[in-house]
């Protein structure tokens, strides 16, 4: 599940799509709901000159769309560092532009919703809106990509995980382990405990490792997956999670509800992401190539077309 040399993906391109991150619906100027150009002050980076976090206007692309729709939306973001926000999602910045060592894997919202981070497959994190800067461990080329990363319920520390389990924890993160059993698949997320207290790691087998007070659900009805599983993400109350396969397959686990597309919603291009309504009842998928499905109860905001192979949506 590649497409060209991006993000959040296996293998040489880490990533061919952006992750989405819910985000709150933003009155922001500059950003309305059927506007992709950015105007905002940029998040300064090391050997940024004043001048650089003053408003920039990035071309808008003529292939991106969004739709109107009140409520909640969501970010997506592409392997290059660029996020888009859809449906009125909150844009707080991003990397577009920005010299980076290896692609962005990981968009990652804070509790609140009023920031987030992106992760580099080299490990460096980069924090926009009230989201904390914590540390990382970029700075080179990895041979075992970071590959994704949770935030702990208060957004004062994240994890973050590469492609054999290996966990890095940063602010109140506290590192339960990582995985250290064979495994026949390659991690592709980890998903925070409600507690924070303990995390999963979910790899492309299907397999899913508890640690810490994390506790094992099995697939509910439904056998293994027939497609690698590209992402997870755990229910409300910590009683179940989904997996989600490139076709676009949910699996249901623990007390997670069955999860399927919405009318007039169809997988054209492998899934490489998923993200939760915050009540848990709905969610959407994205794929590699920009789309962006509903699943269950929740509103569609839109997709991004035309992404390029240089830069999938991760």
């Amino acid at each position: 599940m590649t497409l060209g040399v991006i993000a959040l993906a296996l293998g040489a391109a880490l990533s061919t799509c952006s992750l989405l991150a819910a985000s709150e619906a933003s009155a922001n100027p500059g950003h309305g709901l059927g506007s992709v150009s950015k105007s905002f002050p940029k998040t300064l980076l090391p050997g940024d000159s004043p001048s650089a976090a003053m408003p920039t206007q990035t071309p808008q692309s003529p292939s991106t769309i969004t739709f109107p729709a009140p409520g909640l939306g969501y970010d997506v973001a592409e392997s290059n560092g660029l996020v888009e926000p859809l449906g009125g999602a909150a844009y707080y910045g991003d990397l577009y532009g920005k010299s980076l060592i290896a692609p962005i894997v990981a968009l990652i919202s804070t509790p609140d919703r009023y920031g987030y981070w992106l992760v580099g497959a080299d490990g460096s994190v980069f924090a926009f809106g009230d989201a904390k800067q914590l540390g990382g461990v970029g700075g080179a080329q990895r041979a075992q990509p970071v590959v994704g990363a949770a935030a702990t319920p208060k957004g004062t520390g994240y994890w973050l995980v590469t492609s054999v389990g290996q966990v890095f924890g940063f602010g109140d993160a506290k590192n339960y382990g990582s995985v250290s059993s064979p495994f026949s698949g390659q991690v592709v997320g980890i998903v925070s405990t409600v507690d924070g207290k303990g995390y999963w790691i979910a790899d492309s087998s299907g397999a899913v490792f508890s640690f810490g007070d994390a506790k094992t659900y099995r697939p509910l009805g439904q056998g293994p997956p027939a497609q690698p599983v590209v992402a997870m993400a755990a229910t409300p109350d910590g009683g179940g999670y989904w997996l989600v396969a490139a076709d676009g397959t949910v699996y249901n686990c623990g007390d997670a509800v069955p999860l399927r597309l919405g009318p007039s919603m169809r997988i054209t291009s492998p899934v490489v992401a998923l993200t939760l309504s915050p009540q848990g009842t709905g969610g959407w998928l994205a794929e590699q190539d920009g789309a962006v499905v509903s699943v269950g109860i929740a509103p569609y905001h839109g997709s991004l077309t035309g992404v390029t192979t240089s830069s999938p949506v991760i």
